[in-house]
């Protein structure tokens, strides 16, 4: 699978400072949070994790402060148009977002609790911190049976699963996919590729040949009254890969205008110019993205 990234700062051992990760983990956030209605809780990092906990939190009547190095949540999954709606959703619930801002140390009392959290902005005072700031791939046993790690740090495995020791397969967190759009090593983690990665390596081990041919980087998840979803290439990422690139942005019912359930979505698409090829897509609105 993978593990938690813990930030190089003081502080993260304090009383009160979470990761999340486990079922036992998010009991003991639960347990926590019971006691801190009212109170401030400081998210670090507005990735998946940190923006679906943001409404969880909210539920539970604390006081939110997304904190986030890049200048938008999501990271690099969205580009600035559909962050934007994003933002505005996060804002219209309550949560106070401090977008481009580094965390630098988080403080705590004589008693070890935490108390404040530093960024290069200011300080931010803090009951209770959420530190989700990514995950990376758990290679240690692989490291140890000398398996290959490929270019993205994490287990390289062939079409079949199959690591470099064609007796040993791998999937999940812990493995290195291939982006089905530009071919490329991808450390993609998500639920829904281990799952398939499972299947895959349980045909195979029974005789029947069967091959995972990639991921698209899809995610989607639901904010608030909002869904946001995009899969592919975002525009940022397509510049950098030297893509001769046209977008597109429609705003547009996510079922025919008539009927009475119909709500408004906003769908850009990237698209490679020369080929005509759809590259990327990213939503997010009131309606239903996922089906899209």
């Amino acid at each position: 699978g993978s593990k938690y990234t813990v930030p190089p700062i003081q502080g993260t051992d304090l009383k009160g400072v979470h990761f999340l990760q486990t079922v036992e983990e998010a009991q003991k956030i639960r347990d926590e949070i019971g006691r801190l209605a009212g109170k401030n809780a400081v998210i670090i990092g507005a990735g998946l994790i940190g923006i679906e906990v943001t409404e969880a939190f909210k539920k539970k009547g604390l006081n939110i402060t997304l904190v986030e190095r890049l200048d938008t949540a999501m990271g690099q999954l969205l580009d600035p148009e559909i962050a934007y709606h994003l933002h505005n959703e996060l804002k219209a619930n309550g949560a106070s977002l401090r977008m481009g801002e580094t965390v630098k140390q988080i403080l705590g009392d004589d008693e070890g609790n935490v108390t404040t959290v530093v960024t290069d902005s200011g300080e931010i005072p803090a009951d209770i911190v959420l530190i989700s700031v990514g995950v990376r791939p758990n290679v240690r046993l692989a490291k140890d049976m000398g398996l290959t790690l490929g270019k993205t740090g994490a287990i390289a495995v062939d079409r079949h699963l199959r690591t470099s020791d064609p007796d040993i397969y791998a999937g999940g967190d812990c493995v290195e996919n291939i982006n089905r759009v530009n071919g490329k090593p991808i450390y993609a983690p998500m639920g829904s590729t281990a799952n398939k990665h499972g299947r895959v390596i349980g045909d195979n081990i029974c005789g029947i040949p069967t091959e995972f041919n990639g991921v698209l980087g899809t995610a989607i998840c639901k904010v608030f009254n909002i869904n946001v979803a995009r899969t592919g290439l975002s525009e940022t990422q397509a510049k950098s890969e030297g893509f001769d690139y046209i977008t597109v942005l429609n705003p547009a019912p996510d079922r025919a205008h008539f009927l009475k359930d119909a709500k408004l979505i906003i769908l850009k698409f990237i698209v490679d110019k020369t080929t005509g090829k759809l590259i990327g897509a990213q939503m997010v609105g009131a309606g239903d993205v996922a089906k899209r």
